[in-house]
């Protein structure tokens, strides 16, 4: 099959160079390069967020089938694809479990600089899809109160706040609960919702200025969810804010970034299981496709990693333990030191992120344990 098609791949992608070439011909390009121009003989594309496809790239093009190798879609205009006949895939789900590990590292460090013995146990998932319901399992596991919104949902959205007992409470598809409740409820919010039209600005000033006073807010999602002038107003009755995405990046507010407690370069998922989940996913959906059955049992194999070394130190609380644990694996701090220093070079520290590995079961059991039973 070789030559009988050409694409454009983003040449960002980990674990994919070499891999096509048998099926066709292939040119790599940084996501910023890929143009119109550049892609005007192209049959397809495999590309990151970063690469926006619209009319502007699209238009006069032969492009029959777009494949991001990311969860989200909204750097794809698919009506416009819908209407050219442009097929479209995504790697859903591919990088939910480092989104869950940013979530509860970014906590456990807020809460031991903070000097907190405890955090907060009641956490609002906003987004419940293939990342917001592995957030909130793991939040379940870890013996939180865990209350999920999810809009497309809302048919089984309840109003009210119930009080499960810990050990009883299993995630259903009746465990939503409508913002507002959670706003006024939960002392964590985490933000995993898709772009669009509905998600756009939806963290306003109404929505601030509902959360429970010294709340913490999360978003690592998209930046654009979060409207930055009302987060800058609301600020003061807020407690930490985490946040891995920002509106018009590569650009960063300054004001904003100023007032995070945490600030990170939208590396939340950026695991080395998820960077290979994302490229297997997108073989798979390329193997689809075309119609090539051997993409379909390709593997990546994942390096061994090192043994877990943790013991307990009886002498520190069971945040600061749970801290020794996470930021061995995860030394978020030293991303948040990196942006702050150079929020310019946003583009460049988020290329040049050394890939983690994410929480083991092994890890998982032990945070549970720290966290439940002190």
């Amino acid at each position: 099959m070789s030559g009988r098609f050409n694409i454009v791949v983003d040449a960002d992608i980990p674990f994919i160079e070499g891999v096509l070439e048998p099926y066709c011909s292939v040119k790599y390009l940084r996501g910023e390069l890929i143009n119109n121009l550049e892609v005007q003989n192209a049959d397809a594309l495999v590309i990151r967020t970063r690469t926006k496809c619209d009319f502007n790239l699209l238009n006069n093009t032969r492009v029959n089938a777009i494949f991001s190798a990311t969860i989200g879609l909204d750097h794809i205009d698919s009506e416009y694809c819908k209407n050219a006949g442009i097929s479209i895939y995504n790697a859903a789900g591919c990088n939910s479990e480092g989104v869950v590990q940013y979530v509860i590292t970014s906590l456990i460090a807020v809460a031991q600089r903070e000097g907190l013995k405890t955090l907060p146990r009641t956490i609002g998932v906003v987004g419940a899809g293939s990342v917001g319901e592995r957030v909130a399992a793991l939040f379940l596991d870890l013996g939180f109160t865990v209350f999920r919104c999810d809009p497309p949902k809302k048919e089984n959205i309840q109003i009210g706040f119930p009080n499960p007992s810990f050990g009883e409470y299993r995630l259903t598809t009746e465990d939503y609960y409508d913002l507002e409740t959670i706003l006024k409820n939960c002392e964590i919010v985490s933000m995993h919702v898709p772009l669009n039209k509905t998600t756009d600005s939806m963290c306003s000033g109404a929505f601030f200025s509902k959360m429970v006073k010294g709340a913490i807010f999360i978003n690592s999602s998209r930046g654009e969810v979060v409207d930055d002038m009302a987060l800058i107003r609301e600020r003061e009755s807020l407690g930490p804010v985490i946040l891995d995405v920002y509106r018009d990046e590569p650009h960063i507010n300054r004001e904003v970034l100023k007032m995070t407690n945490i600030a990170t370069p939208h590396i939340a998922g950026y695991s080395l299981e998820g960077k290979i989940n994302a490229t297997l996913f997108t073989l798979r959906n390329f193997a689809k496709h075309y119609s090539i059955e051997k993409l379909n049992d390709y593997t990546i194999q994942l390096p061994t990693s090192s043994k877990i070394e943790f013991v307990k130190d009886i002498k520190l609380t069971p945040i600061e333990n749970a801290a020794s644990l996470l930021l061995s694996t995860f030394p978020i701090w030293n991303e948040d030191r990196a942006l702050r220093g150079a929020p310019h070079l946003f583009e460049q520290i988020r290329a040049n992120y050394k890939y983690r590995r994410e929480l083991t079961a092994e890890q998982k059991e032990i945070l549970k344990q720290l966290l439940i039973n002190g």
